[in-house]
């Protein structure tokens, strides 16, 4: 299975360079993990593969900086409920 997410700005324009971290829990006990990073394209896009069918909720994390200053927001995923991860967090 894989992940297709854009990150964008409160503006709604995306977000380019920003990595973007996951914790991947599954298996029983959610003994089977990975921790995955990835950056955005100019187009604030990324693709992950290989993620299990069934997993824990999944946080993301997505992290960009600007300067001196470090912009931050974080997305919940559940996977049993939808494939879609919907923030519309603003950068802090």
């Amino acid at each position: 299975m894989f992940r297709r997410l854009t990150v964008k700005g409160r503006d709604g324009k995306p977000i380019y360079a920003a990595m973007v971290h996951v914790k991947v829990r599954s298996g029983f006990g959610g003994v089977k993990r990975a921790d995955l990073e990835m950056g955005t394209s100019s187009e604030g896009r990324a693709r992950i593969e290989g993620l299990p069918d069934k997993a824990r909720p999944m946080t993301w994390d997505i992290k960009k900086k600007d300067g001196e200053v470090e912009k931050t927001s974080e997305v919940t995923q559940d996977v049993s409920d939808t494939c879609h991860a919907v923030s519309r967090g603003a950068w802090v």
